[in-house]
């Protein structure tokens, strides 16, 4: 620019000279000067804008040289007489841009149907013709959204080995490997290859339960329902989960006569020959209809200590209450044994009287006939439960000391040669024991042992004679049991039963009684569904703790058996306002659906009284009133019976709120005007019930003067003239 400035003082200098002079006329000395302009003279001169540039003889200036406009800049964009650097943003083809604005190596890729120089200048690496084509999936390029040259990409085939790649579904194979697509692998972490879920199926290993599946070989379980694999079970028709045959064995019931096994435990028979064999009573297992092992039911009679259902199961002909065979016994009610009649001669006592007998030693009563004849008192025998001969029994007892034949001649039931006193330990119930050598001043009775009484017993139960093990139904605090028939190895003790310990309590809380399940005591107990909280008696569970419904929560929301963060922020809602009705019109709100919450939250209406609420299609009241997300409410109401009168009602669910309006139109009295002289008067009824369609005019007073008169006339809504006398 300095340059520009002396060289100007130059040429300023020299006019002067020859003004001073007066060798060049000055009406031609401009035109002297166009005709040796040029654009390279080191001159402004001529139409040029800038030193040897600009104007339209001359190349553009470039940027920072002076300009008129914008064909005098090689960017073609002229600001403030300056020519300006060519942009990606200045609208204009300039500077290396294939069209305005993009292509070239500075500003971004030019799009489809653009201007182009090259191929460099298009998004899609295509410029045909000179102008930037779409990019396809077969156009040899990388372009649009592929991952690899016309592959990859949510348009295009996926890729073959070796391509390039950003995820799965850009290959044929499914799997991607630090960008480039790879052969699939059963451990590649990826849903790939014949997999039907992600490394399982098809030519890998069969899927666990829950994952996708489109055929039973694809599952572990060996089924496929609704293309989820199932979890195996002892009713899906399928081998699986350890079972011998199908559906049974293993963790299911044991196998029926035939299916496969593999050792006797997995057959219902007890019998595993390869197969489930019949059963039989030679198989030394207790089987069909047996009652101990190999006897019992269609087999032999079982021995005593065998299990059986009933007396026909028992060699002894006795089956106990506790279904076990009994030995034979002389006091069973049954010829068995070596006995010669029922529960008497061989190893049992005499036999009464009456019974077959060929010698007297056989009967009871030492006199046999033919038969065994009644003792009496005069026989000169000990018999008829006599102390000796002739005494005791029915006829007076043998004292302690007296002589004796056996125990039955005794008042104590002890012989020794003469009557001994009774003990404890002589094997007979005798003095004060309630049965042998028990109960009385001797100690309890132990089950299974003869007795009269239940104070006789340990169990301190006696039925039928015989001392009784504890059960937990007796009635009788007994056994190892804490309370009556409770703790030990019966249930646990209801609230107020005596106990020892947590585990004796239903409630789990002893304090020298079983004490009532509470919110506070530190125990899951009670209807609680999670420690001290949950259930109809607590407050609600904390996040995170184990629920059964939303009630068990404190933030209201259970969800998969456990109570969630409380959502109260839902989305906002909008009962549309319904306005300018009819008075007494009974309205509805648009259906509205609430989501964004979980749990059950309070829907609070505030508001007039005279609203009805929908919620699902159902009433639902208003006080109390609870939703859920995903339920649908309808307001109802009857307008106000006056007009131009407004009912509005306030919602809130959470953090959302929102008001719902309804109002009557206005009324159609359009007003009064008093008129005090003659004159023209207008009333607009428009200014006064905007939404009447029909007005009535009223006109009273004391009426005109001589000769006066009244017209009316004015137009309606829809026009026309009105005339009124």
């Amino acid at each position: 620019m300095l340059r520009l400035v002396l060289l100007m003082l130059t040429l300023t200098a020299c006019r002067d000279t020859i003004e001073e002079t007066g060798d060049v006329d000055p009406a031609t000395e401009v035109d002297s000067e166009a005709a040796h302009a040029s654009c390279d003279d080191l001159a402004v001169n001529g139409d040029e804008t800038d030193l040897d540039c600009g104007g339209t003889d001359c190349e553009p200036c470039s940027s920072g040289r002076a300009c008129v406009e914008s064909t005098d800049c090689e960017s073609a964009v002229c600001d403030d007489g300056v020519c300006a650097a060519s942009t990606c943003s200045d609208g204009v083809l300039n500077g290396n841009e294939g069209d305005v604005d993009c292509g070239g190596p500075v500003c971004a890729p030019c799009t489809t149907d653009d201007g182009c120089r090259g191929d460099y200048d298009c998004e899609s690496d295509r410029c045909v013709d000179d102008v930037c084509a779409a990019a396809t999936c077969a156009d040899g390029v990388r372009n649009g959204r592929e991952t690899d040259a016309d592959c990859g990409g949510p348009e295009c085939a996926p890729c073959d080995l070796g391509a390039d790649c950003a995820g799965p579904t850009d290959c044929g194979t499914g799997a991607c490997d630090d960008g480039q697509c790879v052969d699939a692998t059963c451990e590649d972490g990826v849903l790939s290859g014949t997999e039907t879920g992600i490394d399982c199926g098809g030519d890998c290993a069969p899927c666990p339960a829950g994952a996708t599946c489109d055929a039973p070989d694809d599952c572990a379980s060996g089924t496929c329902t609704v293309g989820r694999c199932d979890p195996p079970s002892c009713v899906d028709g399928v081998t699986n989960q350890g079972e011998v045959d199908t559906d049974c064995g293993g963790p299911c019931a044991p196998c029926s006569v035939g299916s496969e096994c593999n050792d006797n435990a997995s057959c219902e028979s007890g019998v595993c020959l390869d197969t489930c064999r019949s059963p039989a009573c030679d198989d030394s297992v207790a089987n069909g209809t047996e009652t101990g092992i190999d006897c019992g039911g269609d087999c032999d009679p079982c021995t005593a200590g065998a299990l059986c259902d009933g007396s026909d199961d028992c060699l002894s002909g006795t089956c106990s209450t506790f279904g076990v065979c009994l030995p034979p016994s002389c006091d069973d009610g049954v010829l068995n044994g070596d006995e010669t009649g029922i529960d008497c001669g061989g190893d049992c006592g005499l036999c009464p009287a009456q019974t077959a007998c060929s010698d007297s030693s056989e009967c009871a009563s030492g006199v046999c006939d033919g038969v065994c004849q009644p003792a009496s008192c005069q026989d000169g025998v000990q018999n008829g439960g006599e102390l000796a001969v002739d005494c005791g029994g029915p006829c007076d007892l043998c004292a302690s000391g007296t002589q004796c034949g056996d125990g039955s001649d005794c008042a104590s039931g002890v012989c020794d040669g003469v009557c001994q006193d009774p003990t404890c330990d002589d094997g007979v119930q005798n003095g004060t024991e309630l049965g042998p050598d028990c109960g009385g001043d001797c100690g309890l009775c132990e089950p299974f042992s003869l007795c009269s009484s239940d104070d006789a017993c340990d169990s301190g139960v006696c039925t039928q004679g015989v001392c009784r093990l504890p059960t937990c139904e007796d009635g009788v605090q007994n056994g190892g049991e804490l309370g009556l028939d409770c703790a030990g190895d019966c249930a646990l003790c209801d609230p107020g039963a005596p106990c020892e310990s947590d585990d004796a309590c239903d409630s789990r809380v002893c304090d020298g009684t079983c004490q009532t399940a509470s919110c506070e005591d530190g125990v899951q107990n009670g209807a609680e569904s999670a420690t001290d909280c949950g259930g109809p008696e607590c407050d609600g569970c904390p996040d995170f703790a184990e629920c059964d419904g939303d009630a068990d929560c404190g933030s209201g929301a259970c969800v998969d058996d456990q109570c969630e963060p409380i959502d109260v922020d839902p989305d906002p809602f909008n009962f549309a306002d319904i306005l300018l009705q009819e008075p007494g019109t009974q309205v509805a709100s648009i259906p509205v659906t609430l989501t964004g919450f979980n749990g059950t939250r309070a829907l609070v209406v505030d508001g007039p009284d005279s609203i009805g609420i929908l919620r699902n299609g159902a009433p639902a009241e208003r006080d109390g009133l609870t939703v859920r997300s995903g339920d649908t409410i309808v307001l109802q109401t009857t307008t106000p019976s006056a007009f131009d009168t407004e009912l509005s009602w306030s919602l809130t669910l959470g953090n959302a709120t929102d008001t719902w309006a309804v109002s009557t139109r206005e009324s159609c009295i359009a007003g009064s005007t008093d008129i005090t002289n003659p004159g023209e008067y207008t009333i607009n009824p428009l200014q006064y019930a905007p939404a009447c369609t029909t007005f009535i005019v009223e006109i009273w007073g004391a009426g005109g003067g001589a000769g006066g008169g009244l017209s009316v006339l004015g137009g309606g809504n829809g026009g026309g003239a009105h005339g009124l006398s």
